[in-house]
């Protein structure tokens, strides 16, 4: 953080200069174009502060997941046939080639944290798209740019290898198009946005909770007769004909059984007993990005009791309270499941921001000091988590790497550190007590009722294994591992089977 800290000061003396000093023109307050400029840097700083987190905060046992799930493919392995996965396959494929370009080497993590940041880039830009159509202002498409840049949990998780950010990304381009088509009623807008929605459930099945307030937008346009159904016919053959591809895969490769398995019905009965409240997350998030919930919470207000509140803050403001309703049906609601709610909130609260200044005749120079103020709370917890603490993570994967040869084999119950090995079982990860395994096993009449991880690796001598749900001395394993200089990482001793 002592970098970013550094930076941090002179950057806001900089931005003060800018806005003490005009050049030219009316010196009493900034020109409009001082000003737009003001917010640009502000954004590019904030922007800046989320690629450093990219580069060096943890990585969540997710990440790994879903790296190693792409290297399964790499290696011709078939998803919910060969190997456990309860995701939708699209992040794995478009990870693959990064593989064979970098390499299997943990640096591959590294670029992809920057992949997503770019990915993250590009739903900051749909946020300045929404927000532009909705008010004509690029001061007020700054402000829901800098609103959501500016979200201590929108920045922490939308850096991570997971399939929300471009399933997120998709998602907001999809709604953006069909409010677009609204508009102008222009059939490649219907089918963009069709095509884009498709994507963004090709990469996560969440985006079905999009659904309910699609259908009420679609529905009440055609009660109106603003949408003729030759529109609607098309956007929803645009929306289908991503997926025909994607189910006639699954029949080719045998997997239709283990996805419908897999996908749904584990995901609706998963983690029984081991479920929260959408609140526990929230609560820790809150206070850190208080006045950005304030805004959305005034802009939904704004959009269904105005009588001005334009017709596009109207949708964004009810897809953002159904993606809310959405939590409360998610079992285990970490923080990116809040990301699609988030991004849609940016939207109503750069308006609402917006309109607030308006409203007050804020000139421009105290609208800075305004947004300032806004960013300083957050910027701290930003700063905070700009601290470097994801080397000892790449040295672990790194360590594997190097002790093993391409035909061993790892056993990482917690997806901690093996990237690019192959496992000892379908089952290689979600094993906790009625997580993936057992709630598999109650639906599919005990399929892998004989797990029993002490006997395979006892059977399979895997090169590395992990601590977790292993019982050592039951197992008998102290004499055959030896702990390594990571935590929960432990080695087979040398003469044990093949040495290194």
């Amino acid at each position: 953080m002592a970098l970013t800290s550094a930076l941090t000061v002179p950057f806001f003396l900089v931005l003060g200069l800018v806005c003490l000093f005009e050049a030219r023109g009316d010196r009493t307050d900034l020109s409009r174009g001082r000003y737009l400029n003001v917010l640009r840097l502000l954004l590019a700083f904030l922007c800046f502060l989320t690629l450093v987190i990219a580069l060096n905060r943890g990585f969540s046992i997710d990440e790994f997941e879903h790296v190693h799930s792409a290297w399964y493919l790499s290696q011709g392995q078939r998803p919910y046939s060969d190997f456990f996965q309860h995701h939708h396959p699209l992040l794995w494929l478009i990870i693959v080639p990064f593989l064979r370009i970098v390499g299997e080497t943990v640096t591959v993590l590294l670029v992809l944290r920057v992949f997503m940041f770019a990915l993250a880039l590009g739903i900051g830009g749909m946020v300045y798209l929404m927000v532009l159509r909705i008010t004509r202002s690029r001061e007020a498409a700054l402000l829901g740019a800098v609103l959501l840049f500016a979200q201590v949990m929108f920045c922490v998780f939308a850096i991570q290898i997971r399939p929300d950010i471009p399933q997120v990304f998709f998602g907001l381009l999809g709604l953006h198009l069909l409010l677009v088509a609204f508009d102008t009623g222009a059939r490649g807008s219907f089918v963009g946005s069709g095509v884009s929605l498709a994507i963004s459930f090709l990469f996560l099945q969440k985006t079905i909770f999009l659904a309910p307030a699609l259908g009420l937008l679609l529905l009440r346009r055609l009660w109106r007769g603003d949408l003729p159904v030759k529109s609607l016919v098309i956007f929803s053959l645009s929306l289908l004909a991503p997926l025909l591809p994607f189910f006639l895969a699954l029949f080719l490769i045998g997997s239709p059984g283990d996805y419908v398995l897999t996908n749904w019905l584990i995901n609706l009965k998963f983690a029984r007993g081991d479920t929260f409240s959408f609140l526990r997350t929230l609560n820790y998030y809150i206070l850190k990005d208080l006045f950005f919930w304030i805004m959305a919470v005034l802009s939904m207000i704004f959009a269904w009791r105005g009588k001005d509140a334009p017709a596009g803050l109207r949708a964004t403001t009810l897809t953002g309270l159904v993606l809310f309703m959405s939590l409360f049906l998610v079992k285990r609601p970490w923080g990116h499941h809040f990301l699609f709610l988030l991004t849609v909130l940016a939207v109503g609260a750069g308006t609402m921001l917006f309109s607030l200044l308006n409203r007050t005749r804020v000139r421009r120079r105290p609208r800075v000091l305004i947004v300032i103020l806004v960013v300083l709370s957050p910027l701290f917890f930003l700063l905070e988590r700009t601290e470097k603490t994801n080397t000892e993570e790449l040295n672990r994967a790194a360590y594997v790497l190097r002790h093993t040869r391409p035909s061993d084999r790892v056993y990482d119950g917690k997806n901690l550190f093996n990237l690019f090995r192959h496992d000892l079982h379908y089952f290689w990860f979600s094993l906790k007590d009625n997580h993936g395994l057992d709630t598999y096993n109650r639906l599919s009449n005990n399929r892998f009722g004989d797990y029993d991880i002490c006997r395979l690796i006892r059977e399979k001598r895997p090169r590395f294994i992990s601590d977790f749900r292993v019982d050592f001395s039951g197992c008998g394993l102290n004499r055959l591992y030896r702990p390594t200089p990571y935590a929960h990482l432990f080695v087979r001793r040398e003469g044990d089977g093949e040495g290194r």
